[in-house]
Parts: C-alpha cells; sequence; structure tokens
C-alpha cells in the first residue's frame, strides 16, 4: 500500500513540476515588467505605440495626410507607412 501512496507522489510531482515551472516564470516577467524604467530619459524615448498605414498608390495625398496625423499624436507614438507594390511615387 505504501508502494502505491509513494507512486502517486512522484506522479502528482510529475505532472506539477511543469505547470510551477511555466507559473514561476510568468509571474518573474509580470514582476520584471512592472518595475518602471530608472533612467527618465530613455523611459521619454520608448515607443509606446505604432500607428501603422497601409499605402497603394498614393503619393498626392499621402504627405498630407502624414502631417495632419503627427500634429495630432503623441510623441511617443510613432507613423508607419508600407508602400504596397506601388507604382507612383508613394514609396
Amino acid at each position: 500500500m505504501s508502494e502505491i501512496i509513494v507512486i502517486l507522489d512522484v506522479l502528482a510531482w510529475a505532472v506539477l513540476l511543469p505547470l510551477v515551472i511555466v507559473l514561476s516564470i510568468f509571474l518573474i516577467e509580470v514582476v520584471a515588467g512592472s518595475v518602471p524604467m530608472r533612467d527618465p530619459q530613455l523611459a521619454a524615448s520608448v515607443t509606446r505605440a505604432v500607428v501603422l498605414i497601409p499605402a497603394h498608390n498614393e503619393a498626392t495625398t499621402i504627405g498630407a495626410s502624414l502631417s495632419a496625423l503627427q500634429a495630432c499624436i503623441p510623441n511617443d507614438i510613432a507613423v508607419l507607412v508600407v508602400a504596397d507594390n506601388c507604382t507612383d511615387a508613394t514609396a
């Protein structure tokens, strides 16, 4: 009877150990991500988000659109225009 209990203990640990390892790694990532950056200049230069704009043959309007967009978004948000197979000067 005691051999069965030992075997069940070993099986329980074998099942739980990978879960404990994964949850421990997740906990470390959460704690590390919640610590604020120490260098304020570095924190100010980090991009928080990226606005992705697809463009196809929009050479006549893309400049004005980007100027208007950049005037109304914060500095920590980047704008990325993806020109896809354009036949004009959009790129």
